[in-house]
């Protein structure tokens, strides 16, 4: 019943208005709450800027923990004694022998 009573006063620019003030209130609204998330003094914080300052520092210390890195490769003891050679001969009779059991085995 109570509705009825409301929807009788209430005429069509009459609604017009009161929701002209009610987008006002949320404009304002939406105004004070961006203006609360700014940061005090001013100075806005650019994002571009603080994402390349944070790359930098993270090449820094890639670079830092690269340096600490041995890179040098482990190779092996020097022989302290003189270095003998195998000889010509007998690599080639080792080559010889090798072909000799390859070939036999293709004409198996």
């Amino acid at each position: 019943v109570h509705g009825n009573k409301m929807q009788g006063k209430m005429s069509a620019e009459g609604l017009e208005d009161e929701m002209d003030k009610l987008r006002d209130v949320m404009e304002n609204a939406t105004d004070i709450s961006n203006a609360l998330s700014q940061p005090l003094g001013g100075d806005l914080i650019d994002e571009d800027d603080l994402e390349a300052e944070l790359a930098g520092l993270e090449d820094d210390m890639l670079n830092e923990e690269l340096l600490k890195t041995d890179v040098s490769p482990a190779l092996p003891a020097v022989p302290k004694g003189p270095i003998e050679a195998k000889p010509a001969a007998v690599e080639a009779d080792d080559e010889e022998e090798t072909l000799r059991r390859l070939e036999a085995e293709l004409n198996a």
